[in-house]
């Protein structure tokens, strides 16, 4: 049992890491013009795997999927929304799932702070980047702001996205067999207490039979 569990993370790792090089390298393309989306479905990978796997395997796995990216996708900038934000906030959301459970309110208050907290450091990190200090020049206020806000939103969205994913790959495949080997059992039971109603009362009929002959070869005896 352990080894498949093993064989199963393994292959899941190596399944969602392709997924999330692919979600980053349309990301690098500009095609779609929903490059922060695709970055924020690219961090539900890494959720999954912290849930599936834990938190050694989900950081192991992010950092696969940085190198991987870094030397796959062209355009380097691209990946600053996947790496400094859905990545990192994905681990710490798949720790906060694991220790806090059924505390959503909490979970979804934290991710939100993190996810606001994230991008504030991203935008004030490019600005000492490329314009030579921690500042938001001329015309980055209104930037500034929509980050902040789309961090808001994000952090609010996130959670249900990311836990609906997670759930939703764990029901229809990485339970599936256990699912049908369930339902396989329940059937087979189901059949052989159906068998025993029709069989055992035949038998007693029978025996039931078999008794009063017997008795009645008695009192003819007697």
């Amino acid at each position: 049992m352990r080894d498949r569990s093993v064989t199963t993370g393994i292959a899941l790792s190596g399944v969602c890491l392709a997924l999330v090089v692919v979600l980053n390298y349309v990301a690098g393309l500009h095609l779609l013009g929903v490059d922060a989306v695709l970055s924020l479905l690219a961090g539900a990978f890494v959720y999954l795997i912290v849930l599936q796997v834990g938190m050694g395997g989900g950081v192991l796995f992010f950092a696969a999927s940085v190198l991987l990216s870094l030397l796959l996708v062209p355009d380097k900038q691209s990946l600053l929304l996947y790496i400094g934000v859905f990545g990192i906030y994905a681990l710490i959301l798949g720790v906060l799932n694991r220790r806090l459970r059924d505390r959503k309110i909490l979970i979804v208050v934290l991710s939100t702070v993190i996810v606001v907290v994230l991008s504030v450091v991203q935008l004030l990190l490019f600005s000492a980047a490329f314009l030579g200090g921690l500042k938001i020049a001329d015309g980055m206020g209104y930037a500034f702001v929509v980050a902040v806000l789309f961090a808001v939103i994000s952090g609010i969205v996130c959670e249900p996205i990311y836990d609906g994913f997670a759930g939703v790959v764990t029901d229809r495949f990485l339970r599936k067999g256990g699912g049908s080997a369930g339902r396989g059992t329940s059937a087979s039971d189901g059949k052989d207490e159906a068998a025993q109603k029709i069989v055992l009362p035949k038998l007693y009929d029978e025996g039931e039979g078999d008794f009063d002959e017997d008795d009645d070869n008695k009192e003819d005896g007697l």
